[in-house]
């Protein structure tokens, strides 16, 4: 047999060409190239002798990556897929001459189980894009991101750190191992540090079991870019699931639902799917889903014809052997297309639902966890309004303390406090913050969000609305499907109405920062930019 392995290099980012990297062979007997796939998405070139083993392929994993000897694997062919498991058979005789073999997770493998004291691990991603985004959010989105705007008193992304943070322990695909309680939670996107920075120190401090870091892309790279960027720093600690959330979408967030889905196939990912009206079905991205395997089919974002009324839901659970290599494989995709097609508009940025999981769809590798709980996207501004109410009424439900507090750490004014004896009248499910001013005579509720410094006055009417910070509402006015920014006051008599959200139509009022409406003044679903004094009525208008 030939002499010792040395110690091996491997590509690290997709724009290094694959290093050789050899045994000591015996040039006198003949030899092959292997290309070695491992599950964080690297790639390795190694000449063997024909006589090496299967076994001799997982010492020289082991040996460029020490850190693979310490989680359970196993080797494969590619298409057709054929476990590795006699580790002395040689390379000829396993078929592998000049051949690709992958690394995959200890679940796809068809040996006896064996026992595994260390526990699995998970790690949660939120994709929370970046400035350039959210333009159909303006003009809320003009003075805070819109990952950061305020439903249910706290920002969008707040909640979905509330369901991770009571992730509790599940099973794993890995034979005889379960995967622990979820405690690191990162977001990428490309929004300066500065901004995201305040964020994420109240996070830490709300939840003291999560670790919470925030990963700046240096350019926008798209939702799988941006995942392949930092994917070093996501398999840090070798976590065998990785949770994959967008920052604008509202739920129950079934995390362990979608757990005990998972491990009941062998797909490379679940995504979370959702029924939503035909009509409205081609602004999502549609899943054909076999009802039998739940295995999704077909996989197309925004398809101009009608496919399905099944959609993706913006939740997602991938092993993380298998995430990494997908994307590498969607990577090379893209840039063989590129080159085939040398007129073909160049786009640097590399999409997880387009280019990662329609292809998993049509390779089989995709599945479809299918839920009828209520979900909201944050696509418009007016759609903060629904999920301020999925928000509230689901606290209601299942933690109503957190209608009662802004965090964890910090009690709210008790309801108490707001008996019929002192007022004011509370329709729940409501949240109001507890430097919040309302007089005893006003009427709050349902779902109502009020922030920080609002001043409401006496025998005002607030319903189905978001009042952002220091809003200041004037005697008997009233607000009713809007949402009002920061700063804005409202004078005696005054009215901001909407309408309830239904499709794309735009039915709610929105208020922009620091906005002024005068004594009498009635506005009905209009949008109103930051720093306006409005002293007439208007109706369905944007008032620039």
């Amino acid at each position: 047999m030939p002499g010792s392995l040395p110690t091996a290099t491997a590509t690290s980012a997709p724009s290094v060409t694959p290093s050789e990297v050899k045994f000591e062979v015996d040039r006198s007997q003949p030899t092959t190239q292997l290309q070695i796939r491992l599950r964080n998405g690297d790639r390795m070139v190694a000449t063997f002798n024909q006589s090496h083993t299967v076994g001799d392929i997982r010492s020289y994993i082991n040996a460029s990556h020490p850190g693979e000897a310490t989680s359970a694997y196993v080797l494969q062919t590619t298409f057709p897929t054929k476990d590795l498991t006699d580790d002395g058979a040689t390379l000829k005789d396993a078929g592998l001459l000049g051949s690709v073999v992958v690394q995959r997770p200890a679940f796809h493998s068809t040996a006896p189980r064996t026992s595994h004291t260390m526990p699995a691990t998970s790690k949660a991603v939120i994709l929370i894009g970046g400035p350039s985004k959210g333009t159909r959010f303006r003009p809320l989105s003009l003075d805070v991101p819109k990952p950061l705007f305020s439903i249910g008193g706290r920002a969008i992304i707040w909640h979905s750190l509330v369901a991770l943070s009571q992730l509790r322990p599940s099973l794993s695909r890995i034979p005889d191992r379960t995967v622990e309680g979820l405690n690191e939670v990162l977001l990428v996107g490309f929004y300066d540090e500065s901004v995201i920075a305040p964020f994420v120190k109240e996070a830490s401090r709300d939840f003291p079991n999560l670790s919470v870091r925030y990963l700046r892309e240096f350019q926008p790279l798209g939702t799988a870019g941006g995942l392949y960027h930092y994917r070093d720093m996501i398999l840090k600690g070798n976590p065998d699931q990785i949770f994959v959330l967008h920052s604008d979408v509202v739920c129950g967030w079934p995390f362990e639902e979608l757990q005990k889905f998972h491990s009941g196939h062998r797909g490379v990912g679940t995504v979370m799917a959702v029924k939503v009206p035909r009509e409205e079905a081609n602004k999502f991205g549609c899943i054909v889903v076999d009802q039998q395997t739940s295995q999704a089919r077909h996989f197309v974002e925004k398809p101009e014809e009608f496919l399905s009324d099944t959609v993706n839901a913006g939740l997602y659970l991938f092993d993380s052997a298998l995430l990494f290599s997908s994307i590498r494989e969607a990577m090379e995709d893209k840039v063989k297309r590129s080159a085939d097609d040398p007129e073909a508009t160049g786009d640097e940025q590399l999409r997880l639902e387009q280019d990662v999981l329609s292809p998993l769809a049509h390779s089989g590798r995709l599945y479809a966890f299918q839920t009828t709980s209520p979900w909201v996207q944050i696509k418009s501004a007016a759609s903060a309004i629904p999920a301020n109410a999925l928000i509230l009424a689901s606290y209601k439900t299942t933690n109503p303390s957190l209608l009662r507090r802004r965090s964890p750490t910090i009690l709210a004014k008790s309801r108490a406090d707001y008996s019929k004896n002192k007022g004011p009248e509370i329709v729940e499910p409501c949240f109001i913050h507890e430097d919040a001013q309302i007089d005893p005579t006003a009427k709050i509720g349902p779902n109502v969000s009020i922030g920080s410094g609002v001043k409401v006055a006496a025998g005002c009417r607030v319903k189905e609305s978001i009042l952002l910070d220091n809003v200041l509402l004037d005697k008997n006015s009233c607000v009713l499907y809007s949402i009002i920014g920061e700063s804005c006051k409202l004078g005696p008599w005054s009215r901001v109405e909407g309408a309830p959200l239904v499709g794309d139509k735009q039915s709610i009022a929105i208020l922009g920062k620091d906005v002024s409406v005068l004594k009498e003044v009635h506005i009905r679903s209009c949008i109103v930019l930051p720093n306006k004094n409005l002293s007439r009525s208007a109706k369905n208008e944007v008032l620039l």
